[in-house]
């Protein structure tokens, strides 16, 4: 998703760069976890009664689903 324009764009890589790396780490981390919550709150939105395996394995389709082809994706959930 790139909602942001150019320079805005720009001002945030400048403000990331200016972080330590121990904090850009972390940041990155916060944002990776958060996103994960998220994804997994609208999942359960849709699907209330879904189990941990079938959240667990939306939530890496969310992640990936432009990363892998639908066969590739079943091959890798064919050993859940």
């Amino acid at each position: 998703m790139n909602d942001s324009t150019p320079e805005m764009w720009k001002k945030q890589h400048e403000l990331m760069l200016a972080m330590p790396m121990k904090q850009r780490f972390m940041e990155d981390i916060d944002m990776t976890e958060f996103t994960r919550k998220l994804m997994a709150t609208d999942v359960r939105r849709q699907n209330p009664g879904v189990s941990e395996l079938e959240l667990k394995i939306e939530v890496f389709k969310g992640y990936y689903e432009d990363e892998f082809t639908e066969e590739q994706l079943n091959d890798i959930f064919h050993f859940f």
